[in-house]
Protein backbone atom coordinates (compact mmCIF):
# COMPACT_ATOMS: atom_id res chain seq x y z
CA UNK A 1 0.00 0.00 0.00
CA UNK A 2 1.33 3.29 -1.01
CA UNK A 3 1.53 5.33 2.07
CA UNK A 4 0.97 8.85 2.34
CA UNK A 5 3.06 11.38 4.54
CA UNK A 6 3.78 10.42 7.92
CA UNK A 7 2.17 13.78 9.53
CA UNK A 8 -1.31 12.41 8.38
CA UNK A 9 -0.99 9.55 10.60
CA UNK A 10 -1.12 12.15 13.17
CA UNK A 11 -4.17 14.18 12.71
CA UNK A 12 -7.27 13.34 12.47
CA UNK A 13 -9.91 14.50 9.93
CA UNK A 14 -11.99 17.26 11.01
CA UNK A 15 -15.85 15.67 11.19
CA UNK A 16 -18.34 17.91 12.24
CA UNK A 17 -21.64 16.55 13.02
CA UNK A 18 -24.20 17.25 10.52
CA UNK A 19 -26.07 14.77 9.79
CA UNK A 20 -30.03 14.95 10.81
CA UNK A 21 -30.33 18.54 11.12
CA UNK A 22 -32.53 19.14 8.23
CA UNK A 23 -36.64 20.21 9.62
CA UNK A 24 -34.64 21.59 13.15
CA UNK A 25 -33.91 24.63 15.08
CA UNK A 26 -30.27 24.51 14.53
CA UNK A 27 -28.32 26.81 16.69
CA UNK A 28 -25.39 24.71 16.58
CA UNK A 29 -23.16 26.12 13.38
CA UNK A 30 -23.63 29.14 14.35
CA UNK A 31 -25.11 29.82 10.83
CA UNK A 32 -27.72 32.54 9.84
CA UNK A 33 -30.81 30.78 10.32
CA UNK A 34 -33.24 32.87 8.61
CA UNK A 35 -31.11 32.37 5.51
CA UNK A 36 -30.22 34.90 2.65
CA UNK A 37 -32.01 37.33 1.60
CA UNK A 38 -34.84 36.73 -1.40
CA UNK A 39 -33.10 38.43 -3.59
CA UNK A 40 -30.46 36.26 -3.38
CA UNK A 41 -32.22 33.45 -3.77
CA UNK A 42 -33.54 35.35 -7.09
CA UNK A 43 -30.06 35.13 -8.37
CA UNK A 44 -29.92 31.75 -8.04
CA UNK A 45 -33.33 30.61 -9.70
CA UNK A 46 -31.86 32.93 -12.72
CA UNK A 47 -28.85 31.44 -13.47
CA UNK A 48 -29.40 29.68 -17.16
CA UNK A 49 -28.11 26.71 -18.83
CA UNK A 50 -25.19 28.85 -20.79
CA UNK A 51 -23.91 30.08 -17.36
CA UNK A 52 -24.02 26.54 -15.80
CA UNK A 53 -21.73 24.56 -18.65
CA UNK A 54 -19.30 27.84 -18.72
CA UNK A 55 -16.58 27.59 -16.02
CA UNK A 56 -16.55 30.29 -13.66
CA UNK A 57 -15.56 33.87 -14.15
CA UNK A 58 -15.82 35.94 -10.92
CA UNK A 59 -13.95 39.07 -11.94
CA UNK A 60 -17.33 40.53 -11.62
CA UNK A 61 -17.85 39.90 -8.15
CA UNK A 62 -14.21 40.48 -7.18
CA UNK A 63 -14.96 43.98 -8.88
CA UNK A 64 -18.07 44.83 -6.58
CA UNK A 65 -16.13 43.30 -3.10
CA UNK A 66 -13.45 45.30 -3.94
CA UNK A 67 -15.81 48.59 -3.97
CA UNK A 68 -17.20 47.23 -1.11
CA UNK A 69 -14.18 46.98 0.85
CA UNK A 70 -12.24 49.76 -0.60
CA UNK A 71 -9.47 47.68 -1.54
CA UNK A 72 -7.84 47.01 -4.70
CA UNK A 73 -8.72 44.11 -7.08
CA UNK A 74 -4.57 42.61 -6.21
CA UNK A 75 -4.93 43.26 -2.47
CA UNK A 76 -7.79 40.66 -2.74
CA UNK A 77 -8.12 36.37 -2.85
CA UNK A 78 -11.96 34.87 -3.21
CA UNK A 79 -11.72 31.58 -1.74
CA UNK A 80 -13.92 28.55 -0.91
CA UNK A 81 -14.90 29.73 2.52
CA UNK A 82 -12.41 30.93 4.93
CA UNK A 83 -11.30 26.91 5.05
CA UNK A 84 -9.71 27.63 1.85
CA UNK A 85 -8.08 31.31 2.76
CA UNK A 86 -6.62 28.96 5.82
CA UNK A 87 -5.09 26.36 3.88
CA UNK A 88 -4.00 28.33 0.92
CA UNK A 89 -1.83 30.18 4.23
CA UNK A 90 -0.39 27.63 5.83
CA UNK A 91 0.23 25.40 2.90
CA UNK A 92 2.47 29.02 1.28
CA UNK A 93 3.98 30.24 4.17
CA UNK A 94 5.06 27.26 6.54
CA UNK A 95 8.07 24.66 6.22
CA UNK A 96 8.24 21.45 8.35
CA UNK A 97 9.33 22.93 12.03
CA UNK A 98 8.28 27.03 11.61
CA UNK A 99 6.80 27.67 14.33
CA UNK A 100 2.57 28.88 14.67
CA UNK A 101 0.96 30.65 17.76
CA UNK A 102 -2.26 29.45 18.26
CA UNK A 103 -4.24 30.80 20.70
CA UNK A 104 -6.83 28.45 21.80
CA UNK A 105 -9.52 26.95 22.11
CA UNK A 106 -10.16 28.37 18.55
CA UNK A 107 -11.16 26.59 15.37
CA UNK A 108 -9.87 23.05 15.06
CA UNK A 109 -8.62 23.59 11.22
CA UNK A 110 -5.71 25.42 11.94
CA UNK A 111 -4.12 23.17 13.91
CA UNK A 112 -5.05 20.49 11.58
CA UNK A 113 -3.50 22.22 8.58
CA UNK A 114 -0.29 23.13 10.53
CA UNK A 115 0.10 19.97 11.84
CA UNK A 116 -0.25 18.45 7.99
CA UNK A 117 2.46 20.52 7.39
CA UNK A 118 4.45 19.17 10.56
CA UNK A 119 4.71 22.96 11.79
CA UNK A 120 5.78 23.14 15.67
CA UNK A 121 2.79 24.48 17.41
CA UNK A 122 2.33 26.89 20.35
CA UNK A 123 -0.58 26.92 22.12
CA UNK A 124 -1.87 29.62 23.97
CA UNK A 125 -4.37 28.97 26.39
CA UNK A 126 -7.32 31.93 27.05
CA UNK A 127 -7.58 33.02 30.25
CA UNK A 128 -10.06 31.24 32.54
CA UNK A 129 -12.62 33.98 31.67
CA UNK A 130 -12.10 33.70 28.10
CA UNK A 131 -10.81 36.79 27.80
CA UNK A 132 -7.68 37.03 25.17
CA UNK A 133 -4.43 36.12 26.46
CA UNK A 134 -2.49 39.24 24.65
CA UNK A 135 0.90 39.12 26.71
CA UNK A 136 1.16 35.58 27.01
CA UNK A 137 0.76 35.61 22.77
CA UNK A 138 3.33 38.02 22.73
CA UNK A 139 5.86 36.47 24.91
CA UNK A 140 5.80 33.36 22.94
CA UNK A 141 7.35 35.47 19.60
CA UNK A 142 10.58 33.95 18.84
CA UNK A 143 12.86 33.98 15.58
CA UNK A 144 11.43 31.18 14.74
CA UNK A 145 7.89 32.31 14.52
CA UNK A 146 5.91 32.08 10.93
CA UNK A 147 2.62 32.85 11.69
CA UNK A 148 0.16 34.12 14.87
CA UNK A 149 -3.58 33.47 14.41
CA UNK A 150 -5.96 35.67 15.96
CA UNK A 151 -9.75 34.93 15.21
CA UNK A 152 -11.68 38.27 16.57
CA UNK A 153 -14.67 37.12 17.81
CA UNK A 154 -13.17 34.13 18.35
CA UNK A 155 -15.08 30.89 17.83
CA UNK A 156 -15.74 28.81 19.95
CA UNK A 157 -15.91 31.28 22.89
CA UNK A 158 -17.10 34.43 21.20
CA UNK A 159 -13.61 36.31 22.55
CA UNK A 160 -13.60 39.46 20.70
CA UNK A 161 -9.48 41.33 20.54
CA UNK A 162 -9.45 44.63 21.33
CA UNK A 163 -8.13 47.19 18.63
CA UNK A 164 -4.80 48.03 21.30
CA UNK A 165 -3.70 44.71 21.17
CA UNK A 166 -3.87 43.22 17.78
CA UNK A 167 -2.03 46.30 17.11
CA UNK A 168 0.76 45.21 20.34
CA UNK A 169 0.58 41.78 18.83
CA UNK A 170 1.12 42.99 15.23
CA UNK A 171 4.24 45.71 16.01
CA UNK A 172 5.84 42.63 17.57
CA UNK A 173 5.16 40.16 14.63
CA UNK A 174 6.71 42.93 12.44
CA UNK A 175 9.69 43.23 14.30
CA UNK A 176 10.43 39.33 13.71
CA UNK A 177 8.70 38.79 10.07
CA UNK A 178 6.24 36.75 11.64
CA UNK A 179 2.81 36.55 9.48
CA UNK A 180 -0.37 37.71 11.36
CA UNK A 181 -3.22 35.83 10.12
CA UNK A 182 -7.04 37.59 10.98
CA UNK A 183 -10.00 35.87 11.14
CA UNK A 184 -13.04 38.16 11.02
CA UNK A 185 -15.67 35.42 10.29
CA UNK A 186 -18.01 36.91 13.01
CA UNK A 187 -17.03 40.47 12.77
CA UNK A 188 -20.80 41.61 11.18
CA UNK A 189 -22.43 40.64 14.70
CA UNK A 190 -19.74 42.96 16.58
CA UNK A 191 -19.82 45.78 14.41
CA UNK A 192 -16.12 45.99 14.28
CA UNK A 193 -13.31 44.91 11.72
CA UNK A 194 -9.78 45.41 11.53
CA UNK A 195 -9.15 45.18 7.50
CA UNK A 196 -8.35 49.19 7.42
CA UNK A 197 -4.89 47.77 9.49
CA UNK A 198 -3.98 45.74 6.20
CA UNK A 199 -2.64 49.18 4.82
CA UNK A 200 -0.30 49.72 7.53
CA UNK A 201 0.87 46.43 8.58
CA UNK A 202 2.41 44.67 5.56
CA UNK A 203 2.41 41.24 7.64
CA UNK A 204 -1.58 40.90 8.27
CA UNK A 205 -3.72 38.80 6.66
CA UNK A 206 -7.47 39.50 7.64
CA UNK A 207 -10.33 36.56 6.27
CA UNK A 208 -14.07 37.30 6.07
CA UNK A 209 -16.60 35.49 4.75
CA UNK A 210 -20.06 34.66 3.59
CA UNK A 211 -21.37 32.04 5.59
CA UNK A 212 -22.04 33.70 8.51
CA UNK A 213 -24.50 37.45 8.72
CA UNK A 214 -24.77 36.95 4.48
CA UNK A 215 -26.24 33.58 4.78
CA UNK A 216 -24.02 31.44 2.39
CA UNK A 217 -22.44 28.63 4.31
CA UNK A 218 -23.91 26.17 1.80
CA UNK A 219 -22.37 28.13 -1.40
CA UNK A 220 -18.95 28.53 0.52
CA UNK A 221 -17.95 31.95 -0.53
CA UNK A 222 -14.74 33.78 1.50
CA UNK A 223 -11.94 36.49 0.79
CA UNK A 224 -8.96 37.36 2.41
CA UNK A 225 -7.64 41.02 2.50
CA UNK A 226 -3.67 41.37 2.59
CA UNK A 227 -0.80 43.42 0.35
CA UNK A 228 -0.59 42.53 -2.92
CA UNK A 229 2.52 40.79 -2.83
CA UNK A 230 0.80 38.30 -0.18
CA UNK A 231 -2.61 37.66 -2.50
CA UNK A 232 0.18 37.28 -5.49
CA UNK A 233 1.85 34.45 -3.16
CA UNK A 234 -1.50 32.82 -2.88
CA UNK A 235 -2.55 33.25 -6.28
CA UNK A 236 0.12 30.94 -7.35
CA UNK A 237 -1.77 27.95 -5.11
CA UNK A 238 -5.32 28.55 -5.55
CA UNK A 239 -7.17 26.40 -8.15
CA UNK A 240 -8.82 28.23 -11.10
CA UNK A 241 -12.35 27.53 -10.30
CA UNK A 242 -12.52 27.37 -6.61
CA UNK A 243 -15.91 29.43 -6.52
CA UNK A 244 -18.66 28.10 -8.56
CA UNK A 245 -21.49 30.11 -10.33
CA UNK A 246 -24.36 29.70 -7.98
CA UNK A 247 -21.85 31.11 -5.21
CA UNK A 248 -20.81 33.70 -7.09
CA UNK A 249 -24.52 34.97 -8.47
CA UNK A 250 -24.94 34.80 -4.92
CA UNK A 251 -22.27 36.83 -2.89
CA UNK A 252 -23.03 39.08 -5.49
CA UNK A 253 -26.94 39.82 -4.75
CA UNK A 254 -26.10 39.44 -1.08
CA UNK A 255 -23.77 42.34 -1.31
CA UNK A 256 -26.00 44.31 -2.79
CA UNK A 257 -28.86 43.74 -0.25
CA UNK A 258 -26.77 45.13 2.81
CA UNK A 259 -30.69 46.02 3.83
CA UNK A 260 -31.11 42.53 4.60
CA UNK A 261 -28.29 42.03 6.49
CA UNK A 262 -29.01 44.90 8.36
CA UNK A 263 -32.07 43.50 9.53
CA UNK A 264 -31.00 40.32 10.27
CA UNK A 265 -28.43 41.58 12.72
CA UNK A 266 -30.85 43.71 14.32
CA UNK A 267 -33.10 40.84 15.24
CA UNK A 268 -29.76 38.98 16.25
CA UNK A 269 -28.73 41.51 18.61
CA UNK A 270 -32.55 41.85 20.15
CA UNK A 271 -33.24 37.56 20.26
CA UNK A 272 -29.45 37.44 22.02
CA UNK A 273 -30.65 40.04 24.73
CA UNK A 274 -33.73 37.26 25.45
CA UNK A 275 -31.35 34.62 25.66
CA UNK A 276 -29.18 35.98 27.91
CA UNK A 277 -31.55 37.26 30.22
CA UNK A 278 -33.34 33.89 30.19
CA UNK A 279 -30.14 32.07 31.31
CA UNK A 280 -29.37 34.98 33.81
CA UNK A 281 -32.82 34.27 35.53
CA UNK A 282 -32.29 30.16 35.19
CA UNK A 283 -28.96 30.81 36.86
CA UNK A 284 -26.63 29.29 34.52
CA UNK A 285 -23.81 31.38 33.94
CA UNK A 286 -22.77 33.03 30.53
CA UNK A 287 -19.63 34.24 29.05
CA UNK A 288 -19.45 37.82 26.99
CA UNK A 289 -19.21 37.39 22.96
CA UNK A 290 -19.25 39.55 19.98
CA UNK A 291 -20.65 36.79 18.34
CA UNK A 292 -24.09 35.09 17.24
CA UNK A 293 -23.42 32.71 19.41
CA UNK A 294 -22.01 32.47 23.26
CA UNK A 295 -20.88 29.95 25.80
CA UNK A 296 -22.68 28.78 28.62
CA UNK A 297 -21.39 26.64 31.75
CA UNK A 298 -24.45 24.07 32.06
CA UNK A 299 -22.14 21.20 34.32
CA UNK A 300 -23.74 18.17 35.25
CA UNK A 301 -26.91 19.04 33.70
CA UNK A 302 -25.26 19.60 29.96
CA UNK A 303 -26.21 16.21 28.68
CA UNK A 304 -29.57 16.69 30.01
CA UNK A 305 -30.17 19.89 28.50
CA UNK A 306 -28.72 19.06 24.79
CA UNK A 307 -30.92 15.18 25.26
CA UNK A 308 -34.10 17.17 26.02
CA UNK A 309 -33.08 20.15 23.64
CA UNK A 310 -32.67 17.71 20.80
CA UNK A 311 -35.83 15.57 21.51
CA UNK A 312 -37.80 18.61 21.03
CA UNK A 313 -35.94 19.55 17.84
CA UNK A 314 -33.87 21.91 18.54
CA UNK A 315 -29.93 21.85 18.25
CA UNK A 316 -26.84 23.24 20.36
CA UNK A 317 -23.33 22.36 20.34
CA UNK A 318 -21.56 20.12 22.72
CA UNK A 319 -17.93 21.87 23.51
CA UNK A 320 -17.16 20.05 26.38
CA UNK A 321 -14.21 18.73 24.92
CA UNK A 322 -12.37 21.94 24.57
CA UNK A 323 -9.77 23.72 26.52
CA UNK A 324 -11.38 25.64 29.63
CA UNK A 325 -14.99 24.46 28.53
CA UNK A 326 -16.12 21.88 30.26
CA UNK A 327 -19.45 21.10 31.01
CA UNK A 328 -20.21 24.29 28.42
CA UNK A 329 -22.62 23.84 25.48
CA UNK A 330 -22.17 26.52 22.26
CA UNK A 331 -25.38 28.32 21.88
CA UNK A 332 -26.14 30.08 18.85
CA UNK A 333 -28.84 33.09 17.79
CA UNK A 334 -31.85 32.49 15.83
CA UNK A 335 -34.33 34.69 14.53
CA UNK A 336 -37.14 36.15 17.68
CA UNK A 337 -39.27 32.97 16.64
CA UNK A 338 -36.65 30.30 17.28
CA UNK A 339 -35.25 32.48 20.49
CA UNK A 340 -38.63 31.95 22.06
CA UNK A 341 -39.27 28.13 21.67
CA UNK A 342 -35.45 27.80 22.95
CA UNK A 343 -36.30 29.60 25.75
CA UNK A 344 -39.18 27.81 26.48
CA UNK A 345 -37.83 24.48 26.33
CA UNK A 346 -35.25 25.45 28.36
CA UNK A 347 -37.18 26.43 31.26
CA UNK A 348 -39.06 23.11 31.13
CA UNK A 349 -35.96 21.16 30.95
CA UNK A 350 -33.80 22.94 33.77
CA UNK A 351 -36.95 23.23 35.82
CA UNK A 352 -38.21 19.78 35.86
Amino acid sequence: MIKPKKELFLVKPYKPPLKNRKGKICLDFNENTSGPSDKVLDAVRNIDNNNLSMYPDYSELKKKLSVFLGFKDEELLITNGIDESIMLLTFAYLNKGDEVILPVPTFSLYNLYCSILGAKITKVSYNEDLSFPTDEVINSITKKTKIIVLVSPNNPTGTVISERDIMKILDKAKENDVLVLLDEAYYQYNGKTYKEMVKKYKNLVVMQTFSKAYGLAGLRVGYSIADKDIIATLEKLRPPYNINIAAIYAAIAALEDQEYVESYLKEVRQAKKEVYDALGDLGIKTYPTGANFFIAYLGEKKDLVLDGLRKRGVLLRDIDDYNLLNGCVRIGIGNIEQTKILISALRKIIQQ
